[in-house]
């Protein structure tokens, strides 16, 4: 019974410890109480965030304005807005152009992440990852973006992942992502768009990986268009987090996978088995 005790409590012990291993951040932004009209230079409020949003662009191609999205009913999406409602406009996307912000701190390891965007069938906005202040686009870093109707990754160089058809024509999408950070070489990032949130998520509807020499950690935020779209489109509430509910944190659900604990049920269990043997 002695031996016993102390398995239960080692496998108490470990579970405490691999949950305390990462330090929990939470970023997030749904650009209320903001300013209309230029986003640029206006201060980033939310969490996580530091500083202005910036650009080395002097046109105004991302402005504040009023109104919030709304993810489809379908989703399940828990989260709200409050504040005095606003969203961000990537105006005339032909020019490609990026506003960025500084985190407070880097998120590693494995991070959650969700926005809602309306392309109106034909625009483009998404999110750029790491982009400096010295970029005016979101050019030669990686970025998911919605265009048209099509969920786009681009890892700054190379071919475009395409998850086409994946976003609704009118109205607001939500899109979900996982971004797994190894450390050394890159990340993998996996992207859902509005996907039933209380059940188990089907396959990633998008799929990528990247090796770019800036994608060891996210340190940095872009929210822009890409080139070679007219057309304004709209993004907002940006919520991303590296903790261990991250998922819960960045959907207001928490995670429709009881696996794990089933799992970790039947340990304790056989290891009772085991020792009254």
């Amino acid at each position: 019974m002695q031996i016993l005790r102390r398995s239960v409590i080692t496998l108490a012990l470990g579970a405490v410890s691999w949950t305390g291993v990462a330090q929990a951040a939470l970023v997030q932004t749904d650009f209320n109480n903001l300013n209309t009209g230029v986003l640029r230079g206006q201060t980033a409020a939310g969490t996580g965030m530091t500083g202005d949003w910036s650009s080395n662009s002097g046109v105004p191609d991302v402005t504040a304005a009023v109104g919030d999205l709304t993810a489809p009913v379908s989703t399940g999406f828990a989260l709200t807005q409050s504040g005095i409602a606003a969203q961000a406009i990537v105006l005339d996307n032909s020019a490609e152009r990026q506003n960025g912000v500084d985190l407070t701190a880097a998120l590693t390891g494995t991070v959650w992440g969700s926005f809602l965007v309306n392309t109106n069938g034909g625009g483009t906005a998404g999110l750029g990852f790491n982009n400096p202040v010295s970029n005016a686009s979101l050019a030669d870093r990686p970025r998911l973006m919605a265009s048209g109707t099509d969920l786009i990754f681009n890892a700054g160089a190379g071919a475009d992942v395409v998850a086409s058809d994946a976003l609704l024509s009118s109205g607001d999408s939500l899109v979900l992502f996982r971004v797994v950070f190894d450390g050394s070489t890159g990340f993998t990032i996996d992207a859902w768009v509005n996907p039933d949130l209380t059940s188990p998520l089907p396959s990633a509807q998008l799929s990528a990986s990247s090796t770019n020499v800036n994608s060891l950690s996210l340190s940095r935020l872009a929210v822009g268009g890409a080139s070679g779209v007219s057309g304004n489109s709209y993004i907002d509430f940006i919520t991303l987090s590296d903790n261990e509910n991250a998922f819960e944190e960045v959907t207001g659900l928490p995670i429709p996978e009881p696996g794990s604990l089933c799992l970790f049920g039947i340990g304790v269990v056989l290891s009772f088995k085991r020792f009254r043997r």
